[in-house]
C-alpha cells in the first residue's frame, strides 16, 4: 500500500506540489507501519463474498484527517493488470473493522494520530509516542474542489 500510494503522489505531484508535497511529508512520516492494511471481505455470516475484494481495515491511532488523504489518493490510482501473477483485486475504502492492537508509529507529529485514541490511553502510554510538533496536514476537500474546478 505504501508504495503504491507514493507513486500516486508522484504521479500528481505536478498538479499541485503545495498540496502533493504536504501528502508526500505525511506518506514519508507514516511509512509503510502506518498504512491501513486489508482483510479479504466476508458476508455478515464470516463468509468470502463473490468476486473477492479486499476492504480497509481501520488503525484506530491515524487521524481521521489523514485516512481521508489516504481515501483520495487510493480514489487516483489506476489499477494496473499485471504481467504475471495474480491480478490485483478491489478494494472498498470504508472500514468495517479495527484492528485495535494496530501498534502506532512512534515519533510522529501529535495532530497525526487520532486525538480521541489519544485520550483513551494512559497517561504513560501518551509519553511513549514521543509526539513532536505538529505539522499541517492537507486538505483533500479543497484539493478535491480545485482538481474539479469547484472554485
Amino acid at each position: 500500500m505504501h508504495k503504491k500510494r507514493g507513486e500516486v503522489i508522484k504521479k500528481h505531484f505536478p498538479e499541485n506540489p503545495k498540496y502533493w508535497g504536504g501528502v508526500l511529508d505525511v506518506h514519508k512520516s507514516l511509512g509503510p507501519d502506518g498504512m491501513s492494511s486489508d482483510e479479504t471481505e466476508t458476508d455478515d455470516k464470516g463468509r468470502a463474498v463473490k468476486p473477492k475484494r479486499l476492504r480497509r481495515v481501520e488503525k484506530p491511532w491515524v487521524n481521521t484527517e489523514i485516512t481521508a488523504i489516504w481515501e483520495h489518493v487510493d480514489a487516483l490510482s489506476i489499477p494496473v493488470e499485471p504481467t504475471s501473477g495474480n491480478k490485483s483485486l478491489p478494494r472498498i475504502h470504508e472500514a468495517r473493522s479495527t484492528n485495535t492492537s494496530a501498534t502506532p508509529v512512534f515519533g510522529l507529529p501529535g495532530n497525526y494520530y487520532n486525538s480521541l485514541w489519544c485520550l483513551g490511553r494512559h497517561p504513560n502510554e501518551r509519553a511513549a509516542l514521543h509526539r513532536k510538533k505538529d505539522r499541517p496536514i492537507p486538505s483533500t476537500v479543497s484539493e478535491v474542489c480545485r482538481s474539479l474546478r469547484v472554485y
